[in-house]
């Protein structure tokens, strides 16, 4: 299993080959509780973009600053007060990232539902189809699938 704190790169490549293509890759921070959901997610995307995760909202903000992510993916969490804790971290630590979420179809308080509105620029609900997923975040991301 890969250390979700650190990128994560395909492990066919050598080593000057792997750092070369990840400096020109776009980076996509996952945040996500879950660590199996996190693992998943960065599985999609591995060989398109070097992706780093986080499962500790306490760290989120470190890590958005050093990553500098070209796009941040965040699994909210299922109550109101933790996900506006999750948004605020995540409108405080970016600068003009688009933000895609991830969240459970339940219903949040009108307040928190503005704030995700306001924060995200595609929301997913759960289950979700990881292809509709992948092609959302390459368009995003200007990147060719």
């Amino acid at each position: 299993m890969s250390d979700l704190t650190s990128p994560i790169t395909p492990r066919s490549q050598t080593e000057p080959q792997v750092l070369t293509e990840m400096s020109k890759r776009k980076r996509i921070l996952v945040f996500s509780p879950d660590h199996d959901l996190a693992q998943s997610l960065s599985m999609l995307f591995e060989n398109h973009f070097e992706i780093t995760c986080e499962t500790s909202m306490g760290n989120l903000g470190k890590r958005i600053a050093s990553v500098a992510p070209s796009l941040l993916i965040v699994d909210l969490h299922t109550f109101s007060s933790d996900v506006m804790l999750e948004l605020s971290i995540v409108e405080s630590s970016r600068v003009n990232v688009p933000v895609v979420v991830l969240r459970a179809y339940n219903r949040l308080r009108s307040d928190v539902e503005e704030m995700v509105q306001r924060t995200a620029q595609i929301v997913f609900y759960k289950p979700f189809n990881a292809e509709e997923v992948v092609r959302s975040i390459h368009n995003l991301l200007q990147v060719d699938q």
